[in-house]
């Protein structure tokens, strides 16, 4: 990218929250979103490979779309566009496949109840609108097999995002979004608040590093632990 073009993405609105990709390796530079400030919710539970939890896991995601879908209505109003009654989300990855544009799959519900107990389930949806980049919204599951589980090394783990925004034309949405994430799985415990999401190399994606081993992870001033006694309120 051109020293102007990089200028007129820092004064574009429409850019707001979003940094391009590459944008301190020059070499590497995209006129594409390579981080965007977020608000995210990440819950950590037990058993994943089990039919009752993938159920919970599609039950919490369609949530997530529905509410998604009716922050993008309310902000085509705002700007007097026509509402669209279609979700933002853009592209879909499954672990080990090219990633595939949203409206051509089935995505997390059928993938979720596709793969068997004994094998991992590893998938992310995302608003960004190029595969290479990243956006504001964003879902992302890994769960290990029952195989795996059953050494206890480790946790599966859900997490969702919404821009600034959201907070702002949806008040307590994302609250009530992390209650029922957290209220429906078997919640050890979790985090919500500012993040930034990024894109993965080669348009791949993992699901925020790695399974986490079963302790507190400690977390920034802005971080919002929740065991399941402790909800967001």
């Amino acid at each position: 990218m051109t020293k102007d073009q990089l200028l007129a993405w820092a004064n574009d609105p429409r850019r707001q929250d979003t940094l391009p990709f590459g944008l301190f390796e020059p070499a590497y530079q995209k006129g594409i979103v390579g981080a965007a400030l977020v608000v995210r919710g990440v819950v950590y539970f037990k058993n994943g490979f089990s039919e009752s939890v993938r159920d919970a896991l599609v039950q919490c995601y369609q949530r997530y779309i529905d509410a998604i879908s009716t922050y993008e209505e309310l902000i085509a109003k705002a700007s007097s566009n026509t509402p669209v009654n279609v979700s933002p989300m853009e592209w879909f990855y499954a672990d080990d496949e090219a990633p595939v544009a949203f409206p051509k799959t089935k995505g997390f519900p059928e993938l979720a109840r596709r793969i068997s107990a004994t094998e991992s389930l590893s998938c992310a949806t995302t608003s960004a609108d190029h595969k290479l980049a990243t956006g504001f919204f964003e879902h992302s599951v890994l769960c290990a097999s029952e195989r795996e589980a059953g050494f206890g090394r480790s946790l599966d783990a859900v997490s969702f995002s919404v821009p600034r925004q959201f907070l702002k034309f949806c008040p307590g949405v994302f609250e009530t979004l992390f209650a029922a994430f957290v209220t429906s799985l078997p919640t050890v415990h979790g985090h919500g608040g500012y993040a930034v999401n990024v894109p993965t190399e080669r348009g791949k994606r993992i699901f925020l590093g790695r399974p986490v081993r079963p302790r507190t992870r400690r977390g920034g001033s802005n971080a919002r632990r929740c065991h399941r006694s402790d909800r967001p309120h």
